[in-house]
């Protein structure tokens, strides 16, 4: 067996030559053009994120008036990208699908759509509910622009990265012990869930130095231990 890549050697790679704007939008060209050969009608997930908004417009340029895009709306405003979805859908000629949901029918399917995960997810159940709607409209193949945020950086959250970069780099003058007693203290006060806290928490013990793992975790390791009473050594890879 030989290995033709290596993930590590193209993030170096890449952050020691970056590639230029004009190659980039070659390859993202190139790679939805590929995606959309299809025997059948092709769908996009459109959400307000720079990565979904790419894609439906990169394959809107592909196949003028043949693309239909999709998106999940929801009651809280400030969660709510429908609206932004909608009218880059209409500046595109895309013909777009909302399906809004409510608290009443999320838990009328929860169980289904927690039964048809590989593995716990953070924010799987958008995927689900919104590849239910696609399938109800009949579409087959459908685009997603999943993991293109961590590429092009598209959500505000993002930025909470480098704050957690400040924070790890202050707590890391403080002796070990301090840190783990700081940390522990910290997802003690904090109820289970609170992702500022719990990513506090996990930032100032010495064993994890991830800002960006930190920064997307919903229930830190102590929460996680105090919740499924193990005492089992969590290994995060």
């Amino acid at each position: 067996m030989r290995h033709y890549w290596a993930v590590g050697e193209c993030v170096v790679r890449n952050w020691e030559s970056p590639p230029r704007a004009a190659e980039v939008r070659h390859y993202l060209e190139e790679s939805v053009r590929r995606q959309l050969i299809s025997d059948v009608p092709v769908g996009v997930f459109l959400s307000g994120g720079v990565d979904s908004t790419v894609i439906a417009a990169l394959a809107a340029r592909s196949q003028p008036g043949a693309i239909r895009t999709f998106c999940i709306g929801v009651e809280q405003a400030e969660f709510d990208e429908s609206a932004e979805a909608a009218l880059t859908a209409k500046f595109l000629g895309c013909q777009h699908t909302t399906l809004m949901l409510e608290g009443s029918y999320v838990r009328e399917q929860l169980k289904a759509a927690l039964s048809s995960y590989d593995q716990p997810s953070y924010d799987g159940i958008n995927t689900y509910f919104i590849s239910m709607l696609v399938r109800q409209a009949g579409i087959k193949v459908a685009l997603s622009g999943l993991g293109g945020d961590e590429l092009f950086v598209g959500y505000e959250g993002f930025s909470k990265v480098q704050r957690m970069n400040h924070i790890s780099g202050v707590a890391h003058l403080l002796p070990r012990p301090a840190r783990q007693w700081l940390g522990a203290s910290l997802a003690a006060i904090s109820p289970p869930g609170n992702a500022i806290r719990g990513s506090l928490s996990e930032m100032l013990d010495p064993e994890l130095a991830e800002s960006y793992f930190s920064s997307r975790i919903l229930f830190s390791r102590p929460h996680i231990k105090k919740l499924t009473g193990s005492r089992l050594k969590l290994e995060w890879s």
